[in-house]
């Protein structure tokens, strides 16, 4: 096939491709198909590139692909006019029908579908290529911001550079390249807490360090990091448990299957069997076991004579070993889990606290059959070292050779769960999966060893520093009045010798508290809603220190915590809040067909009237409230104020028009933000959260502009000017159409047919008629802009300004079939 993949120039080549020349096409074919380990999908573009490229540039064939090599003509037309075949074409389309299929035979289903229709193996490969290296602005984006946002997790640290290094190919692929300074920075940044030292080790280093380095680096941290966190790793397991070889055919098993307690029941047999007829004078320990077997039983956890050496249970050989791991094996109280034992038994009653005698007939039935008496019932503690054990009804039988937990009684007192391998034993919470317990199974059994020696010792050494650090924290609280309260710190960094305890330190003092007191600070918020209107805010804002235009004074907010979709409705009396949220109330049950659950707002007169909560109560709303003098807790609609302020505040002083017009310039601030992406909802649109489409744009014009409406309608006769010069004041919230203003006559006109001039900002004269208070008009721009942000706290106590007289009148147009609304101020 290479003789017919390759140009007729090649054919004199010396190369090893020659020696592929006389192949077959299928045969060479089916060799390179073999060399392809890998099948193109959505995720492995440039593996697959890499792997193809290899294979293709090894038979000569690559040059067929990037263009290299141009397509003959199809058809030769000699000197005499005849047309013929050209035999180039011929072998170009064979190699290229040969490569066509090569690439169709490394391609998955879904990738196969997206080249369907294409003839040529060149387009194929273009196709390719395009589709996983596209270099649009969103891809890149979002490549980048996966890069920064990757955490290691609980995943292995193998796992986690994986990662890493897929996105960084996925950037390289379509022409970023990552650099090794920002790379390092990406890895050391994603790790989790418990790597904080390691990184602040590789950050400090004055040399550069690579990649592989840092790879490995990393791995044998993350094996150190688990070896300090196994309690069993370093432990010596003991296996010193007898003196005396056993005879043949015995082994370590036996002397824990033999004796092993099984709890209780009704009957003499079986597994956990208390029997009822047992008598003590029955009882032969000749039949428990053989005598060098019981002995083993006797001496597994009893204490040894120091003239004696124990001897291996592996080798059976005496042991060099030494007096500290003796006298630990010999103290440490050493617990058998057991799944078929019915309760824990105990063979010394120093374990019980409380105990008690116990009372019935039930005897422990063993695994040989024999019954073994119950002398004691009490309650006991397993303490290991990350966690304490409660032990319930716990039965003393003090000729059983060993401890036994009940693994059912375990998991059922402590909420837990078990889980059994052939090398070691875990314990996991069940309420949060926290690993409770972690040991290695020994001589075919799971043993526990409880920690209470060291409990104990622990306990002592407590007792004795009592004394010390009782003195020194009465010498730290002489000093720390003397010094007139300084912080813990301060007072630590004077005088290094002195140190307060933890008990003393969580007790605050109240003259510090008296003269230092202050705000705490407010968490993060971690809950978000999941479905619209699950939770809604709302606050008032007001009043104005200058009346708007058309008489408002306050206006409310209300804001969707899932979409952030914002309503604002504009008030003239605080006592409108319960009558718009009624609206606002229904309205949502219509149009969304979606129930009010949650509402939040701050403590005002409005929110919590009678009527209000009764309103709330009936239609099942939860009235949720914020601390008084803590709009903190309501701070989504304290930001949504400062937002729609601020946005009205750029409006007002782009379009030069005065200040009474601020309701204006909130209903559009309001109107453009509901159409704004932000970052809270990953850069939509509240408007496509709500509606789930995306807004459209084209009828918005900038605000305060010069506009021309059609008012052929309001004119007296046909010689009046068909338009007049108008100030744009918006959109109105229930018309598909403009409000313009007469600047002269002051009336307004709502109309669809405007035609606008952006870049003039005609702008309004202060009125007399509509601002009347001397305080009112002698108030400076900055102090207007500070009393906006106060948002509640307002200084100034205006008189309401007279409104004067309004007519409204409604026509129809006849040729637009839209209703048109004008407003006349006298």
């Amino acid at each position: 096939m290479v003789s017919e993949l390759r140009s007729p120039t090649m054919e004199s080549s010396t190369t090893p491709v020659a020696a592929a020349s006389n192949q077959s096409p299928l045969s060479l074919l089916n060799n390179m198909s073999n060399l392809m380990s890998t099948k193109l999908d959505s995720t492995n573009y440039m593996i697959w590139k890499l792997q193809i490229s290899a294979i293709l540039d090894a038979y000569s064939v690559i040059d067929h692909l990037d263009g290299s090599t141009p397509q003959p003509r199809q058809v030769l037309v000699s000197e005499t006019g005849i047309q013929q075949v050209n035999p180039a074409f011929l072998i170009w389309q064979k190699r290229d029908k040969a490569l066509l299929s090569l690439l169709y035979s490394t391609l998955s289903s879904p990738v196969l579908a997206m080249v369907v229709g294409l003839s040529t193996s060149q387009e194929v490969w273009d196709k390719l290529e395009e589709r996983f290296t596209c270099t649009a602005r969103a891809n890149v984006l979002n490549l980048k911001l996966e890069l920064q946002s990757i955490k290691k997790g609980n995943e292995s640290v193998s796992s986690y550079l994986q990662r890493i290094k897929t996105v960084r190919d996925k950037l390289s692929a379509v022409g970023v390249h990552s650099d090794h300074e920002e790379l390092l920075h990406v890895i050391l940044k994603g790790l989790p807490k418990e790597y904080a030292p390691f990184a602040s080790a590789i950050r400090t280093r004055d040399g550069i360090l690579s990649l592989e380095k840092l790879s490995v680096l990393l791995q044998t941290e993350e094996q150190s990091m688990q070896e300090a966190s196994d309690p069993f790793s370093n432990s010596a397991l003991a296996m010193f448990v007898s003196h005396n070889k056993p005879s043949n055919g015995y082994n370590a098993n036996h002397s824990y299957n033999n004796s092993r307690g099984r709890g209780r029941n009704s009957f003499s047999k079986g597994r956990g069997g208390r029997s009822p007829g047992f008598n003590n004078q029955n009882f032969n320990p000749s039949l428990t076991s053989p005598q060098s077997q019981h002995q083993s039983q006797q001496s597994q956890f009893a204490p040894q004579e120091k003239s004696e050496r124990p001897t291996c249970q592996i080798c059976w050989k005496q042991a060099m070993a030494s007096a500290s791991n003796i006298q630990h094996t010999q103290n440490a109280e050493t617990w058998l889990t057991d799944s078929g034992a019915s309760d824990h038994i105990t063979a010394s009653s120093n374990n019980l606290s409380p105990q008690a005698p116990y009372q019935g007939q039930e005897q422990v039935s063993v695994g040989n059959g024999q019954n073994l008496p119950i002398q004691n019932i009490g309650n006991s503690q397993l303490h290991t070292k990350f966690h304490k054990f409660q032990l319930r009804n716990v039965l003393h039988v003090p000729r059983i050779a060993s401890n036994l937990l009940s693994v059912h009684k375990l998991c059922l007192h402590n909420h837990c769960s078990c889980y059994f391998d052939a090398n070691k034993l875990l314990i996991q919470d069940l309420p949060t999966g926290r690993v409770l317990y972690k040991g290695l199974s020994k001589n075919g059994v799971y043993p526990i060893q409880s920690s209470t020696l060291f409990n104990s010792v622990i306990n002592k050494t407590a007792c004795t520093a009592h004394s010390v650090s009782t003195a020194s924290a009465h010498k730290w609280q002489l000093w720390h009045s003397r010094l007139g309260h300084p912080s813990h710190k301060v007072l630590t960094t004077l005088f290094p010798s002195l140190q307060c305890n933890s008990s003393l330190s969580s007790v605050h003092c109240k003259h510090c508290l008296a003269g230092k007191m202050h705000k705490l600070p407010f968490p993060v918020s971690n809950k978000k809603s999941t479905a619209p209107f699950a939770l809604v805010h709302a606050d008032l804002w007001g009043p104005a220190p200058i009346t708007s235009f058309t008489g408002f004074r306050y206006y409310l907010v209300l804001v969707d915590d899932f979409t952030k979709f914002t309503w604002t409705y504009l008030l003239k009396h605080k006592s409108d809040t319960f009558s718009i949220f009624t609206q606002f109330q229904a309205m949502v049950q219509t149009q969304f067909s979606l129930p009010i659950q949650v509402l939040r707002t701050d403590c005002g007169g409005e929110f919590i009237s009678n009527e209000f909560n009764q309103f709330c109560a009936n239609k099942g709303i939860i009235h949720q409230l914020s601390c008084p003098h803590t709009p903190q807790q309501n701070g989504t609609t304290e930001r949504k104020h400062r937002h729609l302020i601020q946005c009205a505040l750029a409006l007002l002083s782009e379009s030069t028009l005065p200040m009474s017009y601020w309701s204006y310039a909130v209903s559009t601030a309001t109107h453009l933000i509901n159409r704004l992406p932000t970052p809270n909802l990953n850069h939509k649109t509240p408007w496509e959260m709500l509606f789930h489409a995306p807004p459209d744009l084209t009828h918005l014009k900038s605000f305060g502009c010069q506009c021309f409406p059609l008012i052929t309608p309001y004119t007296a006769h046909k010689l009046h000017p068909k338009t007049i010069p108008c100030v744009f004041l918006g959109y109105p919230s229930h018309t598909k159409g403009y409000l313009c203003l007469d600047p002269i006559t002051k009336r307004l006109y709502t109309s669809r047919h405007v035609l606008f001039n952006e870049c003039i900002f005609p702008g309004l004269t202060h009125s007399t008629d509509t601002v009347n208070s001397p305080a009112i008009q002698h108030l400076s721009s900055d102090a207007w802009i500070n009393t906006l942000l106060s948002l509640h706290t307002c200084i100034h106590s205006s008189p309401t300004p007279s409104l004067s007289t309004r007519s409204v009148s409604f026509k129809l147009c006849s040729n637009s079939k839209l209703w048109s609304s004008s407003t006349t101020v006298a």
